[in-house]
């Protein structure tokens, strides 16, 4: 589970990151990584949003982080592995 979580993050952050370039700089990263068409004629209205949500994947990279060490570091002896499992204690 802890795999697919971390692989789940990374693509989040990946579409967040693509969505922000075209928020910003009206650039199609992932297009541009596969041959595809790197620009685009997008509304203002799109770009904003496109931007905030780059933003956020920007805001996310901070849960990843703080997932790996809250949740993810297995503790000795128990051999616990699972990412941010219902059982975890978080401080808010």
């Amino acid at each position: 589970m802890l795999i697919i979580s971390i692989i789940a993050m990374i693509l989040l952050l990946v579409g967040a990151f693509n969505w922000g370039f075209i928020g910003f700089f009206n650039y199609n990263f992932i297009a541009a990584l596969f041959g595809g068409t790197v620009t685009g004629d997008y509304l203002i209205i799109e770009r904003i949003v496109y931007a905030l949500v780059g933003l956020a994947g920007i805001w996310g990279i901070k849960f990843l982080f703080m997932c790996f060490k809250k949740c993810c570091k297995s503790k000795e002896g128990e051999g616990n592995n699972s990412c941010c499992s219902k059982d975890d204690k978080h401080d808010s």
